[in-house]
């Protein structure tokens, strides 16, 4: 994370539309703003390789995925306190979480690094 400017950390899963509906909103703040500092770290909860590369395959994210599948049990969600998905943290070159969740959906990402980049 110390080489972006910002770091988006978005825990999700196959199985869950909400955090899929999320992938075009993201995919244009990616677009937008990568090539100034911003990635996106993407932590899937699926339970099975499976479940989650097919979903990779259809959505086609340019971004790095992870997957994690002890899911709920697992360490990634333990560590940002993580109880249900989608659950979305963005994050400064030192560590800081600066939003995360409903304001960082739809067009809210893409208006909180509109307001960083100035």
């Amino acid at each position: 994370m110390k080489k972006n400017k910002y770091t988006m950390l978005d825990f999700w899963a196959s199985w869950c539309m909400p955090c899929r509906a999320e992938f075009p909103n993201q995919r244009k703040a990616y677009e937008q703003y990568h090539q100034k500092g911003f990635e996106i770290y993407a932590v899937s909860l699926d339970d099975t390789m499976k479940s989650w590369l097919k979903a990779l395959e259809k959505e086609n994210t340019p971004w790095y995925n992870l997957v994690d599948v002890k899911g709920m049990k697992g360490n990634s969600t333990n560590s940002y306190g993580v109880n249900s998905i989608p659950a979305t943290f963005l994050i400064t070159q030192n560590g800081t979480i600066i939003a995360s969740g409903d304001e960082l959906r739809g067009n809210g990402l893409r208006k909180i690094l509109k307001n960083l980049f100035k």
